[in-house]
Order: C-alpha cells, then sequence, then structure tokens
C-alpha cells in the first residue's frame, strides 16, 4: 500500500457513533473504516472523470 502518514480529522458526534458502531460491526479500527471510505471516494471519483 506505500508509505503511511498521519491524517488528523475531525468529525461529529453522530458521525463518530456510526464509526465506532462500524468498527464494532465490521471487528475493524476506526482507521481501517475511515482508509476504506477514503478508496471508495477515490475510485468512485475517478470512474466519473473517465
Amino acid at each position: 500500500m506505500g508509505r503511511w502518514h498521519r491524517l488528523q480529522i475531525l468529525v461529529t458526534k453522530e458521525q463518530l457513533r456510526w464509526l465506532k458502531a462500524e468498527s464494532y460491526t465490521r471487528s475493524k479500527s476506526i482507521g481501517e473504516i475511515i482508509r476504506e471510505l477514503l478508496a471508495e471516494a477515490i475510485k468512485d471519483r475517478e470512474a466519473g472523470r473517465r
């Protein structure tokens, strides 16, 4: 995947609640879920440009 960089983000209470629930449901860390969401968003954006 390449070199990792630290990223700090701000989320609302509702977003954090959702992330924690997804983390529990998927048995993944919040960081893993955020990385998956970013990868999906980038993929969707690139697909839209073609």
